[in-house]
């Protein structure tokens, strides 16, 4: 987690996520995923490559990103529990509750 965004901007915005419906997938001829696509626009507002590190699972997440591998963890992450304090996260923009 040493690259600031002085540095990002010298490169590309790397962004680790896991392979949901709602976070990233490939498809043929496109790459879906709500989280990738509002990734996909930052990095086109703040005018960056964006490269994708597809994560083996949610609890991944952290250590990529604690390596250096990524920029920004997307998908599945709860600011409580084992992230909290390890990671600056954004406004929550989705709440989802548990469902029996």
């Amino acid at each position: 987690m040493d690259r600031d965004l002085p540095a990002i901007r010298k490169d590309t915005l790397r962004i680790a996520v896991v392979r949901d419906p709602l976070v990233y997938e490939e498809r043929p001829g496109a790459i879906t995923g709500l989280e990738y696509e509002l990734l996909e626009r930052f990095a086109a507002f703040v005018e960056l490559p964006l490269a994708v590190v597809v994560a083996p699972s949610p609890d991944s997440l952290l250590p990529i990103v604690q390596r250096g591998e990524a920029d920004i963890a997307a998908g599945l992450l709860n600011p409580h529990g084992a992230y909290e304090g390890k990671l600056s996260f954004s406004r929550a923009y989705r709440h989802t509750a548990p469902v029996l």
